[in-house]
């Protein structure tokens, strides 16, 4: 059986977030006087988490009661801009008597709303593999819900739910590459060559 990393939220889940939705209104106006909402930030926090949150992240570490860590390889990305959310998550499980034992891929975008500190995922496409000895894959229908605790510290983002399992990111940087002439010099700080030269 493999397991969906990013499987749909519980029913539980799925009524709490609703029941938050509904009652949207009077924390608004509780979070413009500067009051916490229910879920404990108010709604300036949560924005400026909407704003942590954006650019491209790597997946480092992966915890989860249902995926075993002996043998287990991962790449994963994240990247959020604006309030959409793509991610790509690539698991195998490799054993040195048998190889390849099993392997988890998730691809995905996703529209996110964020309550608080939980993060609500709306599927606009995604595809993972599916159960079968096949490997063929399963798609999502539109609009599948999920729903996630977030933590941003420094440049980790950590997406974690219910039953134990947490995903936790680092931030991407752009590489700042060093600028050269023609021949492989380092330019100026300036950037400009000084004159003669």
């Amino acid at each position: 059986m493999r397991p969906k990393l990013f499987a749909p939220a519980l029913a539980v889940c799925a009524l709490s977030a609703l029941a938050l939705a509904l009652a949207a209104p009077p924390r608004q106006a509780a979070a413009a006087q500067g009051q916490p909402t229910v879920a404990g930030i108010s709604q300036d926090k949560a924005a400026e988490m909407v704003e942590a949150m954006q650019g491209a992240w790597s997946l480092f570490d992966l915890r989860s009661p249902e995926l075993p860590e002996a043998g287990r390889n991962m790449q994963g990305f994240l990247l959020v801009s604006d309030s959409y959310l793509a991610l790509e998550i690539h698991l195998t499980w490799t054993s040195k008597q048998e190889g390849l034992v099993s392997e988890v891929f998730q691809s995905g975008i996703h529209r996110f709303t964020v309550e608080g500190l939980q993060v609500t995922l709306s599927s606009l496409i995604g595809a993972y593999n599916s159960e079968d000895d096949a490997m063929s894959l399963d798609y999502d229908p539109m609009h599948t819900e999920r729903v996630y605790y977030i933590d941003i510290a420094e440049d980790l983002l950590t997406l974690s739910r219910g039953d134990g399992t947490r995903w936790v990111f680092s931030r991407l940087r752009d590489q700042q590459r060093q600028k050269t002439d023609f021949f492989g010099r380092p330019l100026p700080a300036g950037g400009d060559k000084e004159e003669g030269r």
